[in-house]
């Protein structure tokens, strides 16, 4: 779940052509978790998620506020706040498909690849 969270808040990063999500950490999983059709389940409880998974997963190295993480049943289940890791990984692969199939089709002048260039400009700025 912690390299799903990274890969969150990475394509959101890359989408909105961000430098940093420094103080945009939880409007980036807001964001893809509300927008990404395959994480629709999630989105009533967006900023939830972000806090007690994200958040505790970050800084405590474990959920809080009695969210779990399973290897069984549906993707989340609203009443025991529990996310099942396995379908979430293969719903992570699916969404990170479509965006760079959507950049394979689009025009190199377009939104999506003006925001990835500029991401990727302060990726290799960070190298130096």
């Amino acid at each position: 779940m912690a390299v799903c969270c990274l890969m969150i808040e990475s394509i959101e990063s890359y989408k909105n052509g961000w430098e940093s999500t420094k103080n945009r950490s939880e409007e980036a999983f807001k964001q893809f978790l509300i927008r990404e059709k395959e994480f629709v389940d999630f989105k009533d409880n967006a900023s939830q998620f972000y806090k007690h998974v994200w958040c505790g997963i970050l800084h405590q190295s474990e959920t809080t506020g009695g969210w779990k993480i399973q290897r069984k049943g549906k993707i989340f289940e609203d009443s025991t706040k529990s996310i099942n890791a396995t379908i979430f990984l293969i719903k992570m692969k699916k969404t990170l498909n479509s965006y760079t199939n959507n950049l394979i089709s689009a025009d190199w002048d377009s939104e999506n690849w003006i925001n990835l260039r500029k991401k990727l400009q302060k990726v290799i700025k960070n190298c130096e």
